[in-house]
């Protein structure tokens, strides 16, 4: 049972002596009686306050860490403009066994996944196609940034060749962490060669 409930009733039943008044063989020493009360009833308070912070503090160190392995997008923001074939730049804190990917899913369709991703030092980049070439119509599309295990994105690409991307109705298992942002296609014609 925690401490802290126990010390807040006494705390406040000191401030309740302090604030009632008394009468009788009580209300002679008074003050000094209601001092005495709110003394023990904020020392109380103190130390509840105190083991609550200890117990806090024990809480969080059973609560699991998340895996190491982060990535974000800063290079653009949800909503803006691009065109067909975009540089998407982030920063990324992995270890040497996590990988990034980086997916463009099309409107209310499959993902398309690309391990193609440079890095220098905590900087990452990798090209991005929103569509088709000769695809001139204007939507949005959803671009995420996804860390997982580095022996998964090497199967996956095994199982693909000298190919550095793929496409999947999902995510692939094993994300640690993500970043997603919106990005709206703007018309053009222009090929990313």
């Amino acid at each position: 049972m925690s401490f802290v409930p126990i010390a807040m009733l006494v705390a406040i039943a000191g401030a309740a002596v302090m604030v009632v008044p008394w009468g009788g063989r009580f209300g002679q020493h008074g003050l000094t009686t209601r001092l005495a009360i709110t003394a023990i009833g904020a020392g109380v308070l103190v130390g509840g306050i105190a083991m609550m912070r200890d117990e806090l503090s024990d809480l969080r160190k059973q609560i699991p860490e998340p895996a190491a392995g982060s990535a974000s997008i800063t290079s653009h923001h949800s909503g803006d403009e691009a065109k067909q074939c975009v540089q998407i730049e982030g920063k990324a804190d992995v270890t040497r066994d996590q990988a990034l990917l980086l997916g463009v899913q099309e409107p209310g369709d499959r993902w398309y996944w690309e391990s193609d991703v440079r890095f220098v030092d905590d900087d990452w980049q990798a090209t991005a196609y929103l569509g088709e070439v000769n695809d001139p119509s204007v939507e949005t599309y959803q671009v995420e940034v996804i860390v997982l295990p580095k022996d998964t994105v090497d199967y996956l690409r095994e199982l693909r060749g000298r190919t550095t991307w793929w496409a999947s109705r999902n995510e692939p298992p094993g994300v640690v962490s993500r970043d997603r942002i919106n990005l709206r296609r703007i018309p053009d014609r222009a090929s990313c060669k």
